[in-house]
């Protein structure tokens, strides 16, 4: 068994690993902006609406920067077990991913849903679900 996990961890696949590479990149630094952007919440808001097109943050408050900090912080570690053929893995991911889908549409209305956003998740989950056979 270790000598089989020994050959999957030197003949990863390129696609795999730039994957949970970018993966877990977006994962660290969503996890540290929305901590940031909760800590210091009153500037960020000033920012927000200084540099988007949006002209009250009435319904977003610390918390909805805190929630996302969390979520990313779960899909950094989703992507970390899969970076070590964990199954589990995948599974946080899943579940983080999708509450960042749908956390906006929630808190703050249709309006807020990222297509953008959907069309990432999706690539990646596809992925990562080639991967998923070969996990442990």
């Amino acid at each position: 068994m270790k000598q089989n996990k020994q050959q999957l961890r030197e003949n990863q696949p390129l696609l795999f690993v730039a994957s949970t590479f970018l993966s877990l990149i977006g994962g660290l630094a969503g996890f540290l902006l929305f901590s940031v952007a909760a800590l210091m919440f009153d500037r960020t808001k000033a920012l927000v609406i200084q540099l988007t097109n949006i002209t009250s943050m009435d319904n977003i408050t610390p918390l909805y920067f805190l929630m996302f900090a969390a979520l990313s912080l779960l899909s950094f570690i989703g992507v970390f077990k899969m970076r070590k053929w964990q199954k589990a893995g995948l599974f946080f991911y899943l579940g983080a991913q999708l509450a960042m889908l749908f956390l906006p549409v929630l808190w703050l209305n249709w309006n807020a849903f990222s297509v953008v956003n959907t069309i990432f998740t999706s690539l990646f989950l596809l992925i990562y679900l080639m991967f998923y056979t070969r996990m442990g």
